[in-house]
């Protein structure tokens, strides 16, 4: 039987202190096991959590004891970025279902991170932002955590019986390993995480919290930009004024609705090369309104990449559990038309500044122990353009070790937007696309199969497919090896894997893969990765044959300090003028704190290519990330990133080759008391030129955005 959580009618004040009498009557819970690196062996040092719930909230506190409290990793820092830190988590997975879940992670001075589990996609989504307290202090013995859980932000089934919840609580300890510490042991090879974690009962007649949710926004600002005339600078006022609800139909239910929000993203995007990728690079969603359920849209391939999505003006959403059923519904009206062409060998990447309609609609439901079944829907719609697609996807798992993710998909796609290139626009296409993906695991070995086809005519608009035209087969093989934390090597895990992809329409040649990888992870944090492949690859109806490898470092020598590098090189085809090429690369990272409230972040990046008759481009990054955090809730910012591309122009045909030269700045203020209420300020500037001496601006905004999410 699992044991009961108490209930108390106490307030709670979330300050870090256990100090309340309420506390006294709360489920007390040890973690006894060492789940890593040690194999559920007894747990090295004591750790206590302790649990009650009121009408509206689950409380949880942890108790962290510590032989040398001095050695405890704790640093004010951005919510989500904690990670390395010392830290405690507690698991939830509120319909029992062990498909999905949400994590929680705070580390001892009371910084957040969450997650989202998703078992039926294999994923894990730190996208989402929940609103929850947390507070946490360093004591004598080690640590305290505090944790304010409110109803209001979980889907559970509604309910004035007890329940019964999953959980777990987890402890990471990162000394000369980094150690995970559990209230559930977890075995190897299986792949699955929510099966294998414990019950508890309790939650009778709760209340999900305030059922509506008013965030209102405001955001002024003035932009400079380089006048039309082509001399001089023009200025605007850029004001915004908008408002996101949310109401909790169900407690498993939630609508959104948001009206002229400001949808820019405050941070920026971590620089990346995208020089000779003829895919281009996807980017991470951040965006709180298209964060809400997104895990409710996910399918094998990605379906669904609200990125595509600009200067939306409006959007409604319908989301949440009822039940064993998940459905979702999602319409947003756009400013700006983003599309992706894409094709067996590059991707066409389209802007049009006209507006768009883009829908989706998502049902799932759960069989069987723990598999399930869903359909999705998707529209896209603009002046001469439709995109529709309909498709069908699950996960089949016969056994805890075995794990079959399909998905099959049709659309249908009306294009002819003209563009400024001159090329005739694609028409009127349908196309069928399938997926399937085995996985078996075991302790020690584990093995797959993937299957991917895709009609040339195949678009799915709402997502990130850029590659289209092709049929892939792939399988892999590897082995473990597990070290148990008492050497220098704590794992080593080496795998094999072949890949072949050919056109979709007449089976002509696209790639031949074979690749070994070697995995090594140890002391101090540190790992290092290991690969080498060999290739075949048709590109414009010519084949390149070459060899390929690459290196990665990370570890930890000292605390605070983290050191990453990797490099990698080889044969690479010119995809511009379809060219034989040997490529060089190579990133290095550090990154240090600087007491327990200033964080530095320095990057670096550089890659070549070399053509038989000379180097063809040299491509640099180099970034700077530093913050300067005042406590839970108030940070100053700063980024500095530069971006050189220096291209040999007479090996590009004409019109081509030119250098680009980019120096981007931004500051920034924040005050955030959750997630949805926050006051920034900030300043933001782009250089641009053929060199760094021409640099000429490009845009300049100062600003300020405020929210606050009123609960009613």
């Amino acid at each position: 039987m699992p044991p009961d959580v108490p209930r108390t009618e106490a307030a709670i004040t979330v300050d870090g202190q256990l100090d309340e009498a309420a506390w006294s009557e709360a489920l007390v819970m040890e973690l006894p096991y060492e789940t890593s690196p040690g194999e559920n062996i007894e747990a090295p040092v004591r750790t206590e959590a302790l649990l009650m719930y009121s009408d509206t909230h689950l409380y949880v506190g942890f108790r962290a004891y510590d032989p040398d409290p001095s050695r405890v990793r704790a640093y004010y820092r951005e919510r989500d970025d904690i990670f390395g830190d010392d830290m405690v988590s507690v698991t939830l997975d509120p319909y029992n279902g062990q498909r999905r879940g949400y994590q929680l992670f705070v580390n001892p001075l009371g910084v957040q991170s969450d997650l989202f589990i998703n078992e039926l996609a294999g994923t894990e989504d730190s996208s989402y932002e929940f609103i929850w307290e947390s507070a946490g202090r360093l004591t004598e013995d080690g640590y305290e955590v505090e944790i304010a859980i409110p109803f209001s932000s979980l889907r559970f089934p509604a309910s004035q019986d007890p329940m019964t919840w999953g959980l777990d609580l987890v402890r990471f300890y990162p000394r000369d390993y980094s150690r995970r510490f559990a209230l559930s042991p977890l075995a190897r090879g299986q792949d699955c995480y929510l099966c294998q974690v414990q019950q508890v009962r309790g939650f009778a007649d709760t209340r999900s919290g305030r059922s509506l949710e008013l965030t209102p926004e405001l955001s002024l600002g003035q932009r400079t930009f380089p006048a039309e005339s082509g001399t001089g600078m023009s200025r605007e006022q850029d004001s915004n004024l908008g408002l996101t609800a949310q109401w909790a139909i169900t407690p498993g239910l939630t609508l959104t609705g948001t009206v002229n929000p400001d949808f820019s993203q405050v941070a920026a995007d971590p620089l990346e090369l995208d020089v000779n990728e003829p895919f281009g690079v996807q980017r991470e969603e951040r965006r709180p309104f298209f964060q809400e359920s997104a895990d409710v849209f996910q399918t094998p391939m990605e379906s669904v990449q609200t990125r595509n999505l600009i200067e939306p003006s409006a959007g409604l959403k319908l989301a949440g559990q009822l039940g064993a059923q998940a459905t979702g519904l999602f319409h947003v009206r756009d400013r700006q038309l983003n599309l992706i062409r894409p094709g067996p060998e590059s991707a066409d990447f389209l802007r049009l500044d006209q507006a768009s309609e883009s829908t989706a609609f998502r049902l799932r439901r759960d069989v069987l122990a723990d598999s399930g079944v869903g359909m999705l829907a998707t529209h896209r719609s603009a002046e001469d353009y439709e995109n529709t697609v309909l498709s069908v996807d699950g996960q089949l798992r016969p056994s805890r070790r075995d794990t079959l993710r399909y998905q099959w998909a049709r659309s249908e796609t009306r294009d002819v937007l003209s563009t400024d290139d001159g090329e005739e626009p694609p028409g009127t296409d349908q196309g069928q696309a399938r997926y399937l993906n085995y996985q078996h695991e075991r302790r020690n070995v584990y093995a797959g199969l993937s299957h991917d086809h895709r009609d040339a005519e195949f678009r799915a608009d709402l997502g990130f497919m850029p590659q289209t035209g092709f049929q892939e087969n792939a399988g892999w093989a590897g082995a473990r090896w597990f070290g148990g934390g008492v050497g220098m090597l704590d794992e080593v895990d080496f795998q094999l894997s072949h890949r072949r992809s050919d056109t979709s329409e007449d089976n002509q040649p696209l790639l031949r893969e074979d690749q070994a990888e070697l995995g090594l992870s140890g002391i101090w944090q540190s790992s290092l990765d290991l690969s080498g492949e060999r290739y075949e690859q048709w590109h414009g109806g010519q084949r390149f044959d070459g060899d390929r490898w690459s290196a990665r470092f990370q570890f930890e020598p000292l605390r605070g300090l983290s050191l990453e590098t990797e490099a990698s090189g080889g044969d690479q085809i010119d995809f511009v003028g379809l060219r034989d090429g040997q490529f060089g690369r190579k990133a290095h990272r550090l990154r240090a704190d600087i007491g327990r409230h200033v964080e530095v972040d320095l990057r670096y990046q550089r890659e070549y290519l070399d053509l038989a008759a000379g180097r063809l481009y040299t491509a640099t990054t180099q970034e700077l990330r530093a913050g300067w955090y005042l406590g839970l809730r108030t940070s100053f910012r700063l980024i500095s990133q530069w971006s050189e591309v220096e291209r040999n122009s007479a090996l590009y045909g004409e019109g081509e080759g030119e250098d680009e030269t980019v120096w981007a700045n931004q500051a920034t203020f924040t005050w955030r008391l959750d997630p949805r209420s926050e006051f920034i300020a900030g300043f933001s500037d782009r250089r641009s030129g053929q060199s760094s001496e021409e640099l000429s601006l490009d845009g300049r905004r100062v600003f300020i955005k405020m929210s606050y999410a009123w609960q009613i």
